[in-house]
């Protein structure tokens, strides 16, 4: 295993692994010290309480429905990705980040989905944009953000990628166009979390996929449980061939028997 993704300081103590991502700003909408013992993890357009007690900033679809964890399909609150006030936090927290530590990975990067955002700055940008096509304009503005967070990062910048590598996908669904953003960064993570990994031929399959989509290192992030020692270990025999690295996520109680 070559590393841990966690939000548990406690686990980034106790281990001492070759890469430790730890999350400081949550999609909980939570913010903590960054580590300097750590590649500091920053969410981005996603985070609940922000989308809670400033429902504004919430992206919104066509029927002007909210992207909120209310709906089914969101497990947290989603905020438009052309929301310049949102950005600018997003910014000052990556730069408290890179004041610790020059290493800074970013979560929930993108639009919620494909119906998203239909705001009235999102359609008032699009069309005024060169763009005839909203899916080339979103990856646009996704692409733009990322490049500007790269140029505030001064080490390692890592994103964080929706576990769908099939060509196009990624850039329909969120905004993500792998081939641009693979200039942009030094590496991709994927995560691939299951509680019990009772089959891994799935992992393997989009492990695969990534490594061949792109030329950036790709990490993979496996769920570890204290409860399924053997079948973590079968996952991670799957997608080590195919992969840079593969790291656990988890707190230090769930981390402890897998290392």
């Amino acid at each position: 295993m070559d590393g841990i993704t966690t939000h548990d300081p406690a686990a980034v103590d106790s281990l001492d692994p070759e890469v430790a991502h730890y999350t400081v700003k949550r999609v909980s909408g939570e913010t903590v010290d960054p580590r300097a013992d750590a590649i500091n993890s920053v969410a981005c357009f996603g985070d609940t309480a922000t989308g809670r007690a400033e429902p504004d900033r919430l992206a919104v679809d066509a029927d002007g429905d909210r992207a909120s964890s209310a709906r089914r399909e969101f497990d947290w609150n989603w905020l438009c990705p052309t929301d310049e006030g949102y950005r600018d936090r997003i910014h000052d927290c990556v730069d408290r980040c890179v004041a610790a530590s020059p290493d800074v990975r970013l979560l929930t990067v993108g639009f919620p989905g494909e119906g998203f955002c239909r705001c009235e700055r999102c359609t008032a940008l699009f069309d005024a944009s060169e763009h005839e096509e909203r899916t080339d304009w979103r990856a646009a503005v996704i692409t733009e953000f990322v490049e500007d967070v790269a140029d505030r990062v001064p080490g390692e910048f890592v994103l964080t990628a929706h576990p769908d590598p099939y060509p196009g996908h990624l850039r329909a669904r969120r905004g993500l166009d792998l081939a641009r953003l693979d200039e942009v960064v030094d590496g991709f993570l994927v995560p691939l979390c299951d509680p019990e990994y009772a089959t891994t031929y799935w992992l393997e399959t989009i492990a695969r996929g990534f490594s061949t989509a792109v030329e950036s290192p790709v990490t993979v992030q496996l769920s570890s449980t204290p409860s399924a020692k053997e079948r973590f270990e079968a996952a991670a025999h799957a997608v080590a061939p195919h992969v840079e690295r593969v790291v656990a996520g988890g707190t230090r109680e769930t981390l402890e028997p897998v290392w």
